[in-house]
């Protein structure tokens, strides 16, 4: 198994965007035998290392949390090269909806057992995919999803109304 995990540091110059266009990051580890991979920093991943990623033929898990300026339709067409994830980490990708969902749920519906969705921009269509074709699905995180809002009273709101002598 080969990990690999990039995260951002201010502090360090070393991890400075600059650095990752280059080429070097690439060819030296976006490789086929990666199963883990971690790009989880604030701001954005360049478009070169996203483009790679695909190149990652048993990737199994993909943490992109905090990646605040990841398009859906970017992310869509990432999700649909990697079928065999069974763990996706979206937390704070403020851009990303149901359009990468349903990529998820369509490539990689049938291994898929961990989700975060938290603070995306995911709406009840992009849930119901995930749900529907993801029959090994064990951990699906979804807070703060602002599209998100269900039209069905909760069990708080009728247990608060009062009820006429008629219901």
């Amino acid at each position: 198994m080969v990990i690999l995990r990039f995260m951002s540091r201010d502090d360090d110059a070393r991890f400075a965007g600059r650095d990752l266009r280059d080429g070097a990051f690439q060819k030296v580890f976006l490789q086929e035998a990666i199963t883990i991979l971690r790009l989880s920093f604030g701001g954005t991943v360049p478009r070169t290392i996203l483009s790679k990623v695909p190149d990652c033929t048993l990737l199994r898990m993909i943490d992109l949390s905090n990646h605040t300026k990841l398009q859906d339709g970017t992310a869509a067409e990432l999700f649909e090269k990697l079928p065999l994830l069974e763990k996706v980490n979206l937390r704070q990708c403020l851009l990303v909806g149901d359009k990468s969902c349903t990529a998820i749920a369509r490539t990689a519906g049938t291994r898929l057992k961990d989700v975060n969705l938290s603070f995306t921009a995911v709406g009840a269509k992009g849930l119901t995919h995930i749900l529907a074709k993801c029959p090994l699905l064990e951990v699906l995180k979804a807070a703060s999803i602002a599209n998100f809002v269900s039209n069905r009273p909760s069990c708080e709101q009728d247990a608060t109304r009062p009820h006429s002598q008629e219901d």
